[in-house]
């Protein structure tokens, strides 16, 4: 299989740091783009020291920027994009619900319409375990 290129907003948190590590070892050329609100250059740190390493890019940006993730998909040119990028803490959900939306939302709609404006042949959407938030594992279903 031919590496193609892969965006993968997020990609500097724990879930999109490990999806990246992956995406390189099966031979893709992987841009991150992350604002680090969340993230950590340092999970990626081993894989730049490696000798894929080179696959590897880094774009500090944020989803809710049109613009700034305009320049990115242009000069990049994703084939492949997957999003990540997320505010997922639900405390901060409840004190700010405007920048919930404008992040988990506004900033997707950005993301797929940058990927449609550039021919994104897949747009993966991603997701983790706190969209249930808490849930009580011994209810019954037939109560």
């Amino acid at each position: 299989m031919t590496g193609m290129r892969v965006l993968v907003s997020g990609g500097a948190g724990f879930i999109g740091s490990h999806l990246v590590q992956a995406l390189i070892s099966v031979g893709h050329d992987v841009l991150v783009y992350d604002n680090l609100s969340t993230g950590d250059r340092r999970n990626l740190i081993g894989i730049y020291t490696t000798p894929v390493g080179s696959r590897l890019q880094f774009a500090d940006g944020d989803v809710r920027h049109e613009l700034q993730l305009e320049q990115t998909f242009q000069g990049f040119r994703p084939e492949v994009v997957f999003h990540l990028a997320a505010q997922v803490d639900v405390r901060e959900s409840v004190r700010d619900p405007q920048q919930d939306a404008t992040v988990n939302v506004l900033g997707t709609i950005n993301v797929a319409e940058a990927a449609v404006r550039h021919g994104v042949r897949r747009l993966v959407l991603a997701s983790s375990a706190a969209v249930y938030g808490h849930t009580n594992r011994t209810a019954s279903l037939d109560t």
